[in-house]
């Protein structure tokens, strides 16, 4: 049966602590044990890009655009202005629920939904420099039938701050006003010694023995990390920076240990970054959604044995 396939195998999973339990879920419901170890923390504007944010989404109109890349842009967004009660942060609410929005991936789109955002315009694609392409082509078609005047495009991206600049610059053309502003960042989650210690026994690197660890995740009966899952390029180089500035007592052939163990992830960028740490990719998962990764996964590993 496909839901026995990942049966004694387990996961490292790095995404972010509130958001690590889809991914999780999925895939012990699949078979697979989970050692989750959030190498992402996310954290809100500051009262400048706030200030920002109120009076570019006030003035939107019904033909104006907003971008989101990805479902912390929406959750952070949708938070700050949904708990507050002043007129400027209701009027920037109702201007993001006026106009058009514009998303990557599938998941995006849901948490849009769920927030009572209109998606007019979703993409698949998880690289910026296709999207940009794609969804300026779409733009370039529909003004000349939206827009009698041929005025420019208003487009506002909100995103994170660590990001390509493959799509501010995709976007960059005489017919869109683009504004760009950055309304969450990506930091360094902070973790114990014992937990640093503990992955890295789990990762089999370090010649460190667990205790306080390895009892707190006595659900896991593999201790051995059989596959790393990064959702994003930040979440791999802070897992590198993690175990390279850990108090650890790693072994001399640690990099090479670490780049026999596969990795999984969503996107061609995240694969990159994979790949220029020296780590051993073997799933890039075709659909920028947890869903698919984890089919991928499945796929993967229910070849392997077929």
């Amino acid at each position: 049966m496909t839901s026995n396939l990942l049966v004694g195998l387990t996961f490292l999973n790095t995404r972010p602590h509130a958001q690590a339990k889809v991914l999780t879920d999925l895939l012990v419901e699949k078979g697979g044990e989970v050692l989750e170890f959030s190498t992402i923390a996310i954290s809100e504007p500051d009262s400048l890009i706030k200030g920002q944010m109120i009076r570019e989404m006030g003035i939107l109109e019904r033909d104006d655009w907003v971008v989101f890349t990805s479902a912390n842009g929406i959750e952070v967004t949708a938070e700050q202005f949904t708990r507050a009660n002043d007129k400027a942060s209701l009027l920037a609410l109702e201007g993001l629920r006026r106009c058009k929005i514009a998303v990557i991936g599938k998941k995006t789109k849901l948490c849009a939904l769920s927030h009572g955002l209109n998606v007019d315009y979703i993409s698949d694609v998880a690289n910026s420099e296709a999207f940009a392409e794609s969804f300026r082509e779409y733009l370039n078609r529909v003004r000349y039938i939206d827009k009698a005047d041929q005025s420019p495009i208003k487009v506002l991206l909100l995103r994170g701050k660590i990001a390509s600049s493959h799509l501010p610059q995709g976007l960059t053309v005489p017919w869109i006003t683009l504004v760009s502003l950055p309304v969450y960042d990506l930091r360094m989650p902070v973790h114990s010694s014992e937990e640093i210690s503990g992955l890295g026994r789990f990762l089999q690197i370090c010649e460190e023995k667990v205790v306080d660890f390895a009892q707190a995740k006595s659900h896991l009966h593999h201790h051995k990390i059989d596959m790393m899952i990064f959702t994003s390029s930040q979440a791999v180089k802070n897992f590198i920076r993690i175990i390279e500035e850990g108090d650890l007592c790693l072994k001399d052939n640690w990099k090479g240990l670490l780049s026999k163990i596969p990795v999984a992830v969503i996107g061609p960028e995240t694969a990159t970054t994979v790949e220029e740490l020296g780590l051993c990719l073997e799933i890039v998962a075709e659909e920028t959604s947890i869903e698919a990764l984890v089919d991928t996964i499945v796929d993967y590993y229910g070849s392997s044995v077929a």
